[in-house]
């Protein structure tokens, strides 16, 4: 009876316990979850200066046709313009990011981006690097989208911010 115990209730007893603890570590894997936590996701990876960086990505061309265009222009008014931008790109990205956590959801489990917030070495981390561009490049369309759609209003709201500060192009 002893050695039947061993063999059979003490390997049960552990596999349910395991189980169990496994169960209570693990998360929910609900689309409400899955959404919570790539908030959360999105708050640690994505850098906090990256409007700045967007900025420098499409000013220095920007600047380029300001000068062409006004070859005499201040720089009082470049760096006016250029905190102008930053402030307006702050608005766009949060409109294009408002769809990442979906989208990131759709690729992790909240186990898995719950093992990404603690930066474990792990599948879910390998998992990370593969699958990030193809968030990226799956969110590209609508940023270029939402970009082009407002570089109109986004030139006259420039426009009337040197007129309001009384810039001199």
């Amino acid at each position: 009876m002893e050695t039947l115990m061993k063999k059979t209730f003490l390997p049960l007893t552990a596999i349910m316990f395991l189980t169990f603890a496994n169960f209570a570590s693990a998360l929910e894997d609900t689309p409400e979850n899955r959404i919570k936590i790539a908030e959360k996701l999105i708050a640690e990876t994505i850098p906090t200066d990256f409007v700045i960086k967007m900025t420098a990505m499409i000013w220095n061309p920007f600047v380029k046709n300001i000068n062409r265009q006004n070859p005499k222009i201040s720089s009082k008014v470049i760096s006016s313009l250029k905190l102008h931008m930053i402030n307006q790109q702050k608005k766009l990205i949060a409109e294009v990011m408002y769809d990442l956590p979906e989208i990131y959801a759709q690729h992790f489990t909240a186990d898995e981006m719950e093992a990404i917030l603690k930066f474990k070495v792990s599948p879910a981390g390998r998992k990370l690097d593969t699958i990030v561009p193809r968030i990226t490049k799956q969110a590209m369309p609508k940023m270029l989208q939402i970009i082009e759609k407002n570089i109109p209003k986004i030139m006259d709201s420039m426009n009337q911010h040197v007129k309001n500060n009384g810039l001199k192009l």
